[in-house]
Formats: structure tokens, sequence, C-alpha cells
């Protein structure tokens, strides 16, 4: 760990190498197995904040954790997980317990993690707010933390990751690592933002200024040195002018119409039909699904009457698009659909999935009516598959 990812964060006492973190509550848990959107949640978290995605997870938090940390306390905290564990590979959720009490319902659990150097068990607590589950606390216990925080000059354990044993004043490399910025962490920065800004571009969701903040939050921040930021940033707007510049070049080449202009025929056909086809939209499937209410506003807001006749949904979401339009325009995307009952009724199980599966038909005849490549068989348990040609002359809205 360098200088810029210290890690200065208390220890709960008697644990040994248990990282908590995050605001602590009171309930009686009942224990509830197999819950799926908790662990959906939570499978999301983790791949996000350990995937460079920290600066937009704070966000999502539970309020009472954003209350009780500022966003650089939390960037901090795992730019030091990160940078003691390694890169996160795989987990899986172990039980789940549920609670409900005056201030809404809340889940915790445990879940077991691999990462590169080493397993953690991560114990967690999440709220429900705002229409979805959100994370409140976590603990990471690992032999790898446990391993960092023990000095091997005087034997002592630390109650904190620091460059310096508290005890004996010994510098410890280990945890500095002062050699991890070098100038091949430099050109691999340089080459995380080629890709960012040449994929963005290309998708064509967020405006010249949201892509560089977005390099600036996600990469520059999180990676470089604040002595060297400014000379990164710089670096990202003219790659971003450069890349400007070649994509102008290429669309001298497309053809007149494109996958992206039948994309958009279909979505307004079936926006005139009373369906929602939203295309990137944000995250992930819990993401978009909580922020499906948001969306129905603003296309009402701009196409008034569409409430009343709207019947149901797909989408398509933004989770790793940018990085694949990075390197080719010729992509694969899967679209979740869902019916709406007309007047929010709660309907048996088989009647939703006959309704969806309606919904998911009429979806694919339009997008196939527009010349598009459509894989899906009528499966309700799969989603539908979409080819395209990624050409995008107008802005997602």
């Amino acid at each position: 760990m360098s200088k810029r990812t210290i890690l200065v964060i208390l220890l709960a006492l008697g644990f040994g190498g248990l990282l908590t973190v995050g605001a602590i509550g009171t309930c009686v848990y009942v224990l509830v197995r197999g819950n799926s959107e908790v662990s959906g949640a939570l499978d999301e978290y983790l791949t996000r904040v350990h995937s460079g995605e920290a600066p937009a997870v704070y966000a999502d938090l539970a309020e009472e954790w954003k209350r009780t940390w500022p966003k650089e306390q939390f960037l901090s905290f795992y730019r030091g997980v990160n940078d003691a564990l390694g890169n996160y590979r795989s987990g899986r959720t172990n039980n789940i317990q549920l609670s409900a009490n005056k201030n809404g319902r809340q889940a915790r659990g445990t879940y077991a993690a691999r990462f590169v150097n080493g397993p953690a068990t991560i114990n967690f607590t999440l709220s429900h707010e705002r229409g979805r589950w959100r994370v409140l606390r976590v603990h990471y216990a690992s032999p790898v933390i446990d391993e960092l925080l023990l000095c091997a000059e005087c034997g002592e354990r630390a109650n904190q990751l620091t460059p310096f044993c508290p005890t004996c004043g010994t510098r410890k490399e280990d945890m500095t690592g002062d050699d991890s910025w070098n100038d091949e962490a430099r050109d691999d920065l340089r080459g995380d933002l080629r890709e960012a800004v040449r994929g963005e571009l290309r998708l064509y969701k967020n405006t010249p200024d949201e892509i560089i903040e977005y390099c600036r939050e996600v990469h520059i921040d999180d990676e470089c040195p604040e002595s060297e930021r400014s000379e990164f940033l710089q670096f990202a707007k003219s790659q971003l002018a450069d890349a400007a510049s070649a994509l102008a070049a290429e669309q001298e080449k497309w053809p007149d119409v494109t996958d992206c202009d039948r994309l958009d025929k279909a979505e307004q056909a079936l926006r005139e039909a009373g369906l929602l086809l939203w295309q990137a939209s944000p995250c992930c499937d819990t993401c978009s699904g909580a922020e499906l209410p948001d969306r129905i506003d603003a296309i009402e807001s701009r196409h008034p009457g569409f409430r009343k006749k709207l019947r149901g949904y797909a989408f398509f979401h933004d989770q790793g698009l940018p990085e694949m339009l990075a390197e080719g325009s010729e992509i694969s995307v899967y679209l979740a659909y869902g019916w709406f009952s007309p007047d929010d009724s709660d309907v048996a199980p088989e009647v939703y999935e006959e309704k969806a599966l309606a919904v998911a038909a009429e979806v694919c005849e339009q997008l196939r009516a527009q010349g598009l490549t459509v894989d899906w068989e009528g499966d309700f348990s799969k989603k539908i598959g979409l080819s395209l040609d990624w050409r995008r002359r107008a802005p997602l809205e």
C-alpha cells in the first residue's frame, strides 16, 4: 500500500485481521435463507467496489453510513482493502437474516470471498431504503490483513494499518509499498484513461465534461498521487479530443442507417404501443429496476400520456458497455423485461409470467421488424439477446 492509499481505520480489538466499517444498529433477526434480492445487492456492491467503482458506489450506500463516513474516508478504506487483498475474484453469500423494526427492514449475513492475495470473510448489514437494499455496514476478516497488522521487527500487533509500527516505529515496507506507483503504474493508468474515453464516446450517453469527471473520480483520484493528478487529468482531456476526432472520421464511413438508428426506431414504436424500451440503463438489473419510476417520469414529461398506456418494459444496462465499445463496435446486450399490472395489484406468479412473456414477445417482434438480430426462444428464465453494431449518431436520452 502506498502513501496515497494508507488505510487509517480502527479495528475491532480481539478479532485480529477484522476491518469493520459502517453504521451500527440494533435489531432482532429472523433467519431467512436464499433471499435473492439481498444476495444480488451484495454481489453487485462487492463487484463494483472492488473493481475501481468505489466513488460511484458511495452514492448508493445506506444514509446512516454516509452520515458517519465522508466520501474520502470511504475511498481511503477501500484503497487500503484492495491494496491488502488484491483483486476480487469470486465469492458466495452464506446465511442471510432479515429483520424489521420501526426504522425499516434490514438484512445481515456473511460472504465468503476470494481475492488474489487470499480469502476473506465479509460480514454485512444491509438496509432497505428508497426502493432497494443498500449497504449499511461491512466487516472484512482475513489472515492477509491480520499479517499486515503484525510488525515483523518487534512482533507487536497494531490496531490500524499505518506505514510505521506504532510500538517500535519500524517502517512497514509491505504495507507502504512505495514502489507501487512507478512507470508501469503510470502506463497502466494512461491505458485505462484511453479505453475509458474511447468507450464512453462510442456509447454516447454522457457529455464530454461528464466523461472527464468520470475519469477523474474513478481512475485518476483512485490510482494517482495528488501531485500528478493534474497531469493525468490533462492527459484524459487530450485523449478525449483525439478519440473524438477519430470517431468523427469513422462516422464518415458509416452506412446511412445504423443498428443504433434501428434500435431508436424500435424504442419509439414500442413507446407508442405502451412499452418502455430503456437503452443503457444505469449500472445493473437491480439499479435499473429501482430507477424505472424515475425513467417513466422522464418519458412522461417528454411524451405526455405515456404513463396511462404503459403496460410493460424491457431494458439492457450499461455495466461493461464502455469497456466493450473501447474494443470495437460489435457487441451483444441482454434485455430484462417485465409487465405492469393495470392497477398495481398483486397477481399469481403464473399470471405475471404469462403477461411478461407477452411483453417480451412484442419487444422481440418490434426489434426484428427493424432488422435487428434477436436471440430469444420464449424462455421466461432467459433474457432477450440482441446483437448490435453500435454506431450511434444521436446521444442516448
